[in-house]
């Protein structure tokens, strides 16, 4: 399953996410742009996959009391259960504190190579074919270079 998003609704990305889960022979295949809300469905995968180009952007939980009608008391557990089931499907701790000291209408970027490094990501693509991290990190510097 390929995605790519700037993002949602929290809700409704967890119950996406949710879904996933029952389909473990599925690889969720992170493209072009994945960020806020579309990281929870990103993580709903059993087998996650991105390039190595990829900016991931996490956020805390965005107030959009104005669009759905939600309370502050509904936010607030959304949020939680945001935060509880990216932690419970490998999200480090330290992220998670990132994402909540970030406003809603930032984002603070973590890279493919890292989110994988850190087994949040489990392949690492280079327009479509599997590389390795070395290779990734070599083509980064290339790109600086050049």
């Amino acid at each position: 399953l390929v995605i790519s998003s700037p993002g949602g609704l929290v809700d409704e990305a967890l119950a996406a996410a949710k879904l996933l889960e029952s389909h473990p022979e599925l690889t969720v295949q992170a493209e072009e742009e994945c960020n806020s809300a579309c990281l929870i469905v990103l993580m709903g995968g059993a087998n996650r996959a991105a390039d190595w180009r990829m900016q991931f952007g996490f956020h805390r939980t965005s107030p959009i009391t104005n669009v759905t009608g939600i309370t502050a008391d509904e936010l607030s557990i959304q949020s939680a259960a945001a935060s509880r089931y990216l932690e419970r499907r490998g999200i480090p701790a330290d992220i998670l504190r990132a994402a909540a000291e970030t406003p809603p209408e930032s984002l603070k970027y973590f890279s493919a190579i890292d989110l994988f490094e850190r087994n949040v990501l489990h392949v690492l693509l280079d327009q479509g074919s599997t590389t390795s991290v070395p290779e990734a990190k070599w083509r980064f510097a290339e790109s600086i270079v050049s």
